[in-house]
């Protein structure tokens, strides 16, 4: 069984930000813990990464409804004769468009 001393040294070693986040009586901005600086630079360097593709409009030129998962984004699109056109992610589009069923908009 430990004694109260180990106790009183665990508690003095607990980083102030754990101790913050504890309490709830203080504004929300004190309870939040910092960000590591390494932390921030890989979220840095993930968003520069993965580049933002801009959606293009296929048309689907069947009248039956279908459902297809784009190659590279792993979406799902639902096209239909009564809803023909999607918004498709730009790196999906020359799949869909060899397939002969598709053209864009």
């Amino acid at each position: 069984m430990g004694c109260c001393g180990q106790k009183r040294a665990a508690l003095t070693s607990v980083p102030a930000t754990a101790v913050a986040r504890l309490n709830p009586n203080l504004p929300a901005a004190s309870r939040q813990p910092p960000i590591a600086p390494q932390q921030s630079a890989v979220h840095m360097q993930a968003a520069q990464a993965s580049p933002v593709y801009s959606p293009v409009a296929l048309r689907y030129t069947e009248t039956s409804p279908i459902v297809v998962k784009g190659p590279a984004s792993g979406r799902q699109y639902q096209f239909s004769g009564s809803n023909p056109v999607q918004l498709v992610d730009a790196r999906d589009v020359a799949a869909f468009l060899r397939t002969g069923f598709f053209r864009q908009s």
